[in-house]
């Protein structure tokens, strides 16, 4: 068998590691590693089923939009209570909070074109155990004028299922006005959500 030398003791005897057993020990390192990785992407999906009201800001990235649509970049982020099953299991004015990122499009207060954007459902569990949160990741589609003050959105879910809803807008004479100086860039937006099946990410 080939043995490899670890080191000599006043003697001049050489102590002696065997090659099999050097590989034993690096494996179980590289098992104990990989043990929680494997565990964690055999994760199943979390699922939703039910429905939700937020209050947030919807904001736009830029300097600001006016009137005419333009390139630029959009965001939300609105918190709220939600009822109906969360994996499963009843839940009642359990807080959530909505996010939509990564938004971009021809946007303008009388017409915007939205492309695509990131959302997300988090459900917050017991705060003294993040483990109980809860993430449902969707993609964010919707079209519309802010100046319409209320237009539909809806979300696939990023396995299956599907969220829809309506934001409403609070248009008030200093929208307009900002809209006419080309300085809009945030407004407050009210949700209400609801899944047309379980939604699942």
């Amino acid at each position: 068998m080939s043995k490899l030398s670890a080191h000599s003791d006043e003697t001049g005897e050489a102590d002696e590691v065997t090659r099999p057993a050097s590989w034993a020990v690096a494996l179980a390192v590289v098992a104990a590693l990989a043990g929680p990785a494997t565990a964690s992407a055999a994760r199943e999906p979390h699922s939703f089923d039910g429905s939700c009201t937020f209050d947030g800001v919807l904001e736009f990235g830029g300097g600001g939009i006016g009137g005419a649509p333009q390139p630029d970049t959009y965001s939300y982020r609105g918190t709220g209570p939600c009822d109906g099953t969360l994996d499963g299991q009843s839940i009642a004015q359990s807080p959530v909070t909505l996010t939509i990122s990564n938004g971009v499009g021809q946007l303008g207060c009388v017409a915007s074109v939205m492309q695509s954007a990131s959302g997300t459902l988090a459900f917050r569990g017991d705060p003294r155990r993040r483990s109980d949160d809860v993430t449902i990741h969707f993609t964010f589609e919707t079209y519309g004028s802010v100046l319409t003050e209320s237009i539909p959105w809806r979300g696939p879910g990023a396995v299956s299922g599907e969220l829809v809803g309506q934001s409403t807008f609070g248009v008030d004479q200093t929208v307009f006005d900002a809209c006419n100086a080309g300085t809009f860039n945030h407004v407050p937006t009210h949700i209400l959500a609801h899944t047309l099946w379980p939604l699942v990410g």
